[in-house]
């Protein structure tokens, strides 16, 4: 087991109900390597370490993997001084194929905390609040997961919250609302799969995704764009051919968010030279319910003309979308 998950593990001991939700958390974040493609990108003595035949180095090895790729997603940690202890503000962008590696991330600068109250016992903690700022909109898995370490750790207490509201632990007056069904997580759990299956079967989009792809591959090989793996090893353009449609997609998704800064009025980028990019993540912002309506800003002095056509030519594709640019 990797360092952190090890300490945490032993002092699980007495508890082996916990000690199997550990095991589930970190057992999944290794699926979620594998499931993502990034285990099978990896080279040279990374790709030799988690093929390692030892059982017990491989399982060492894709865990701190899944620690290390996911740290992206934690953008800020702040140390927060009060009356009753130290507390921390953890800021994550969320992605939910990645929600138990993100858990260890989590787990990780918990465990952290724990040996510095070892290690100092004038230091009292507090909390841990971790705030969702981005990305899907379902915590059905994050906030099981979240539970869970709450359970574990008994000198802090962790608590979820999103756009200003506590997920967990649960507000008292929803104590008696009852938990999002499995089915239902499932479904959320698969938005990526449901909106390759469904939306991509309408032409306006299959010809945007082509698009898109194509535009991905020759800034590629113009050398106008670096495209980085999951584990920031830039990718070839033959190794981009080889992806899977699904791998395709999550890159033209993660493109697209990144020419999109969200504010009351979306400001968009890259528009001139992935613009079938940015098309496709506005429509899956709208699909999944993040952002239905949209008011857009190209930026002064952009020819947004051919963004334009793009936005008409798939806002068919699903009728809760309202996009529209402003212009002065």
């Amino acid at each position: 087991m990797e360092e952190y998950v090890k300490m945490l593990w032993d002092r699980l001991e007495s508890n082996k109900e916990l000690q199997k939700q550990l095991y589930l958390i970190m057992q999944n974040a290794i699926n979620e390597m594998h499931n993502s493609g990034t285990i099978g990108m990896l080279t040279g003595s990374e790709a030799a370490a988690v093929h390692d035949p030892n059982p017990d180095v491989r399982v060492r090895e894709k865990t701190i993997l899944a620690k290390r790729i996911c740290k992206k997603f934690i953008s800020e940690t702040d140390p927060i001084p009060g009356q009753e202890g130290l507390s921390y503000l953890v800021k994550v962008d969320y992605i939910i194929q990645f929600a138990n590696s993100i858990t260890l991330c989590l787990q990780g600068g918990i465990e952290g905390l724990h040996m510095m109250v070892n290690d100092y016992p004038d230091i009292s903690l507090n909390k841990y609040v971790i705030e969702v700022v981005s990305g899907d909109k379902n915590l059905s898995v994050l906030k099981k997961n979240i539970e869970q370490l709450d359970k574990m750790y008994d000198e802090i207490s962790i608590e979820l919250w999103r756009n200003g509201k506590i997920i967990y632990p649960q507000p008292e007056e929803d104590e008696n609302t009852s938990d999002v069904s499995q089915e239902t997580a499932d479904t959320s759990r698969n938005e990526l799969d449901k909106f390759l299956n469904e939306m991509c079967e309408k032409d306006a989009l299959k010809k945007a995704l082509f698009n898109a792809k194509e535009e991905i591959r020759s800034s590629m090989s113009q050398k106008r764009l670096k495209l980085k793996s999951i584990d920031g090893r830039e990718l070839t353009v033959s190794e981009w051919d080889r992806l899977s449609a699904k791998q395709q997609l999550y890159y033209v998704l993660l493109l697209g968010n990144h020419g999109i800064v969200p504010r009351v009025i979306l400001c968009v980028d890259f528009i001139e030279v992935i613009p079938h990019c940015v098309a496709i993540a506005l429509l899956y912002m709208a699909y999944t319910g993040e952002m239905e309506k949209q008011l857009l800003d190209t930026g002064d002095g952009v020819d947004n003309t051919r963004f334009k056509k793009i936005i008409e030519s798939l806002q068919p594709c699903y009728s809760k979308w309202q996009c529209t640019i402003f212009e002065l």
